[in-house]
């Protein structure tokens, strides 16, 4: 028809690096005419528009995780939000398990685990902050310095961690600290698995630093209402002991 088309922004897959790797393109194809005005041939660019998609892809779930851990009133329901808004960026994110630290019990509670099934290896209920060797997630190491952590051994440690996003199984996890201000040791830690798909370049490692930011922020909200709230009961018990104990000497005045 001699008309110019485009395809924008497709979801390809290349095996360029080694590994079948997620990109975009964007494709146009313009006629090229001959010189008796026929079509003699296409002109065909192919632009890639990975890191753009990519970062739109994660401005937008980071978005929808302010936007529904922002309304949580407690730490508990702040990381169940969280995991909730996270699930359905299984792309960036495969899998998600979110570990609420008790240390009195020296353990780590699993709160709100989103991609992989509850049966999973890789998925424990409780985790022992002193437990060694590599059966498990190191979250004691995390929760003892406070700073994120690479697990590249899942194969060794669960066996094959498999995922509903692609066939392959993940092979590499980030640990990041949940740390509210005014804290000097996380209160949680995120457990993030790293899409096998992808490179963790810093583009995708500055994304799931800012996934931490946004959890610990959340937390850190729902921690700040939860202590308002304690206050006020307490100022409302102070109130009443006040009434409580003015009622009582009005009384003895009137009837000593």
């Amino acid at each position: 028809a001699g008309d110019t088309a485009f395809l924008e922004d497709q979801h390809i897959f290349l095996e360029r690096h080694g590994y079948n790797e997620e990109c975009f393109f964007t494709l146009s194809f313009s006629p090229i005419r001959s010189e008796g005005g026929h079509i003699g041939g296409l002109f065909h660019p192919v632009i890639e528009m990975t890191a753009k998609v990519l970062g739109e892809r994660r401005t937008h779930t980071l978005r929808d995780l302010a936007a529904h851990a922002g309304r949580a009133k407690s730490i508990e329901e702040a990381i169940a939000l969280s995991s909730q808004s996270l699930a359905p960026y299984q792309l960036d994110l495969p899998f998600v398990l979110i570990y609420l630290l008790d240390r009195a019990a020296q353990q780590a509670r699993l709160v709100a685990p989103t991609g992989l099934a509850a049966a999973s290896v890789a998925c424990p209920l409780v985790v022992d902050l002193h437990a060694s060797g590599g059966s498990s997630w190191p979250l004691g190491e995390v929760a003892l310095s406070g700073t994120a952590l690479q697990v590249d051994d899942l194969q060794q440690r669960f066996g094959a961690v498999c995922c509903t996003a692609y066939p392959e199984a993940v092979q590499s996890a980030l640990l990041l600290p949940v740390t509210p201000p005014g804290m000097d040791l996380p209160v949680a830690v995120i457990v993030a698995g790293i899409s096998p798909r992808l490179s963790l370049d810093d583009k995708y490692r500055g994304f799931y630093e800012l996934l931490g930011v946004a959890v610990t922020s959340a937390v850190a909200n729902a921690r700040a209402h939860e202590e308002e709230i304690k206050r006020a009961e307490a100022l409302a018990t102070l109130n009443r002991a006040k009434t409580d104990f003015f009622s009582n000497v009005s009384h003895e005045f009137r009837t000593p």
